[in-house]
């Protein structure tokens, strides 16, 4: 099956709508991921902003998710992620998370080799 996405415009303001058109065979299943460009903007102005996004994202890998969750939220919270959006789900119940029982070791990235190769 083909899906199709289309959107007005390529270029857009911070805060700005983005009207976008998905267009998939019935009972698809789509999904969206979008990576701000600043976010791989590592500049002379500031050579270390990959740097600060990588170190960020470990720092919050719990270690916790096997893989699956009670929830949407739990999937997101237990894999160390944060899902921002403005789409009608619950906030997070627990704002200090901690695991109980460690599901998986935390993700076995050299970080500061990563960040050499950039």
């Amino acid at each position: 099956p083909q899906v199709l996405l289309s959107a007005v415009g390529s270029e857009f303001k911070p805060k700005a709508s983005l009207p976008l058109t998905i267009r998939a065979p019935g009972g698809s299943i789509v999904g969206l991921s979008a990576v701000d460009v600043s976010v791989y903007d590592v500049t002379k102005k500031a050579p270390k902003t990959m740097e600060r996004v990588l170190r960020r994202i470990e720092q919050s890998d719990l270690g916790c998710g096997a893989g699956a969750g009670k929830d949407n939220v739990d999937v997101f919270e237990l894999a160390g992620l944060t899902f921002i959006t403005n789409a009608n789900i619950r906030a997070s119940q627990n704002p200090d998370l901690t695991c109980d029982e460690i599901l998986r070791s935390k993700r076995s990235i050299d970080l500061d080799a990563e960040i050499q190769k950039m």
